[in-house]
């Protein structure tokens, strides 16, 4: 699927869709009486939408847009967030943070086999001044980010290193 704008519609039609899978997944560990599995399913579950909530806390909707809707666009990846995040305002455009992900994720996927699924773990973390946003695949890939030059005001680093690479992106 494209990066797109998903209407309110569109949107809510993938989170029902999403919300009705977990729903089966559960029902199938209760049909076969495999009740921690099913114990686990739920709180894995409720751990994610704890941490889509908590993205609002960010203030850079255009960024959590970009969050809420990245499965649906790559499905390449597996996604796993974890956010820690303490609202404040934020003095950066998000838009272009936004951007910035996509050129990174798009790139990426670009050097990684198509026919893999990938693990990608995303950090997102904010105090009252700072913000920052790690993005980390266990895998050995090239730099994929090396042409991008951020326009406004946030800094962007990337390693690879170790069998990991890992993006960061951070401001204020």
């Amino acid at each position: 699927m494209d990066t797109k704008d998903f209407t309110v519609t569109e949107a809510l039609k993938f989170a029902r869709h999403d919300f009705l899978n977990e729903l089966q997944l559960i029902l199938l560990h209760i049909d076969l009486n495999n009740t921690e599995e099913a114990r686990k399913a739920i709180q894995g579950a409720t751990g994610r939408l704890r941490s889509m909530a908590m993205l609002e806390r960010l203030r850079m909707p255009s960024v959590e847009k970009w969050l809420n809707t990245f499965d649906w666009v790559h499905t390449e990846f597996s996604k796993r967030i974890e956010c820690d995040i303490v609202a404040a305002d934020r003095l950066v455009d998000d838009q272009e943070v936004a951007a910035c992900l996509e050129y990174v994720i798009r790139s990426l996927a670009a050097v990684l086999s198509p026919l893999d699924d990938y693990g990608l773990v995303i950090h997102v973390t904010a105090t009252k001044s700072e913000w920052q946003i790690q993005l980390i695949l266990d895998e050995t890939v090239a730099l994929v980010c090396t042409d991008y030059a951020p326009k406004l005001n946030f800094a962007i680093m990337e390693t690879a290193d170790q069998g990991q690479w890992t993006f960061t992106i951070s401001g204020r």
